[in-house]
């Protein structure tokens, strides 16, 4: 079955191979759990800087030191 292309945007999405390494090492994870690279993850390697700063702070505040835990404590 050929492989169906969907336009996400009028943005020119970067193609995978036009993305630099360490934007696209982010894409890894989704594409190994979901497999595909959430249009997000897409979108952002526009500004590959913005999607590396973005990630490092979104695991900074999943998993960062915060003195909060996951129980509610009830």
């Amino acid at each position: 079955m050929p492989k169906v292309t969907e336009t996400i945007t009028w943005l020119n999405v970067p193609a995978e191979e036009d993305v630099p390494a360490e934007a696209r090492e982010l894409w890894d994870k989704p594409l190994e759990k979901l497999g595909f690279v959430p249009n997000v993850l897409r979108v952002m390697a526009l500004r590959p800087q913005h999607l590396v700063t973005w990630w490092a702070y979104m695991q900074e505040l999943m998993t960062g030191d915060s003195g909060l835990t996951r129980h509610s404590g009830r």
